[in-house]
């Protein structure tokens, strides 16, 4: 039986086939034309390091508003040396290592310490954040815990001090491309949330009357949020007309992880994950009930941005086709024979990617960058792909995604196997002017995105328990980055179709 195409047209809209008397059909492609990745990427490192040799740095805010978290400093410590170990011992070796403390009294051109000494910390004086980017970026792989950005003016040439956008100036100088650096090799940077038990003053860095500040709804904000009562304590101005106030409760800080590649910071972060519970801490994707001594929250990849890869199919089912001529099967890891007696007749094929494995070193990544999926194709005139749809999860290990593809058979077919071959690419690209834009407008589309606003607010006065002014720093992170890395593309997944 061969179908003409007013057949194929009739089945493929539900009609009978002609001459047959019976349903020609093709039912819809099910899934999206985006990567299912709006809630992050579940990343597993390989089993060895993306590069065998690196310097390693972890710098420690020694500021006075890092004082209420003294008492987690060496659980810190221990579970970023816990993590370094791991990854050394899966065959990274380590050529320099610096473990120093920051602020306007200790600067880091001073830094000469192997490891970070936990006792060593003071708690005082004026934070120099900025510096310590610059300093960070300098390693192939370094941590910074801070508690974010102080708005005391400064602007970009941090002159009088750090704030938002003279933070952002210096990581977006920090993930420049280093000299000699290969083409497609990207620097890395990602937020790691954190919480603990804070108990110190809290320095608002914004003027207000103390007389007119209203504790208890401060208190209520942080109970909402975390579900954790908290004690406020009576509001002073300081010698600088700034408002601060005694506080013990939950707070956010962060983890500033930079990395030269891309690849070696997602590693170290799997390294964390596995090092956490023995380190006493807890993995959590939420700010409520935080534990003690410390909570981490999901990892935030603002560069470049992190996409799900498949290296191989495990699986291909050819569902119900049109007048049942097309013929598919997985020859390959990636690779597809298709017989098409009828030159013109469709099918539909569905390919299941190889789950990603069960292991502690796995980590949920989310994605902050603004991201676009495209198809590439070695041929377009002569392609079999006709429409393509993705489907699964890219965090839940049991439901592998999966690639739905429109198959139609073209005339002539001129892919033979084994040595040539149709290929089609899906990249995503990111875009970065538009995520500055997407977080102007703060609107919480993607996951990313909603933890940033819920983690950030514009004034602590009443919201002690977030970081101050971490949107509106990415922002202008991302707009300093459009200046020398406008986008950057990743591979997902590279198919080839050829003729049985």
């Amino acid at each position: 039986m061969r179908c003409t195409v007013a057949a194929l047209l009739l089945g493929v809209l539900g009609g009978p086939a002609v001459g047959t008397g019976q349903p020609c059909r093709l039912p819809p492609l099910g899934g999206a034309r985006t990567l299912p990745s709006g809630d992050g990427v579940r990343f597993c490192p390989p089993e060895r390091p993306p590069v065998v040799s690196a310097s390693f740095g972890v710098l420690v805010d020694d500021s006075g508003s890092m004082a209420g978290h003294r008492a987690v400093i060496g659980h810190l410590a221990g579970w970023i040396d816990r993590a370094a170990s791991r990854l050394a011992s899966h065959g990274l070796s380590y050529r320099e290592n610096r473990g120093c403390y920051f602020s306007a009294k200790r600067p880091l051109k001073s830094c000469a310490e192997a490891r970070l000494n936990p006792g060593l910390f003071q708690g005082s004086g004026r934070t120099t954040l900025h510096e310590a980017v610059e300093y960070a970026s300098r390693f192939d792989l370094s941590v910074i815990i801070t508690d974010g950005v102080g708005n005391v003016g400064g602007g970009p040439a941090c002159a009088n001090g750090v704030d938002a956008a003279c933070l952002a100036a210096a990581l977006a100088a920090a993930v420049k491309p280093r000299p000699g650096q290969a083409s497609g090799t990207h620097a890395g940077m990602w937020l790691l949330p954190l919480v603990s038990r804070y108990d110190g003053t809290l320095f608002t860095e914004q003027a207000f009357p103390a007389d007119q500040f209203d504790a208890q709804q401060a208190a209520a904000n942080v109970t909402k949020d975390t579900e954790v009562a908290v004690e406020v304590g009576k509001a002073r101005v300081s010698a600088a007309g700034l408002l601060e106030y005694p506080y013990r409760g939950p707070r956010l800080f962060l983890a500033i992880v930079l990395a030269h590649p891309a690849e070696l910071g997602r590693s170290f972060l799997g390294a964390l994950a596995a090092s956490a519970e023995f380190s006493q801490v807890r993995l959590t994707g939420s700010l409520k009930q935080p534990s003690r001594p410390v909570s981490a929250l999901d990892p935030i990849e603002v560069f470049p941005g992190i996409a799900p890869e498949i290296p191989a199919f495990a699986s291909a089912r050819l569902g119900e086709k049109a007048c049942r001529t097309i013929s598919a099967s997985l020859a390959g890891p990636a690779l597809i024979r298709m017989d098409c007696p009828n030159a013109v007749d469709r099918g539909l094929l569905q390919l299941v990617s190889r789950g990603v494995p069960a292991g502690s070193d796995c980590v949920l990544i989310q994605s902050l960058p603004a991201q676009a999926l495209s198809l590439a194709v070695s041929d377009p005139a002569a392609s079999p792909i006709e429409d393509f749809r993705w489907s699964g999860s890219a965090t839940d290990p049991t439901r592998p995604l999966q690639l739905n593809l429109l198959l139609q058979c073209r005339r002539p077919w001129s892919f033979p196997c084994p040595k040539q071959g149709f290929v089609a690419t899906w990249r995503v690209s990111r875009d970065y002017r538009d995520s500055a834009a997407r977080l102007g407008v703060a609107d919480g589309g993607s996951s990313a995105e909603r933890a940033v606003i819920s983690l950030s607010s514009s004034s602590v006065i009443y919201q002690p328990h977030r970081l101050l002014q971490l949107r509106e720093m990415l922002e202008a992170f991302y707009r300093n980055v459009t200046v020398t890395i406008p986008s950057t593309q990743q591979e997902v997944v590279r198919l080839t179709v050829c003729k049985q």
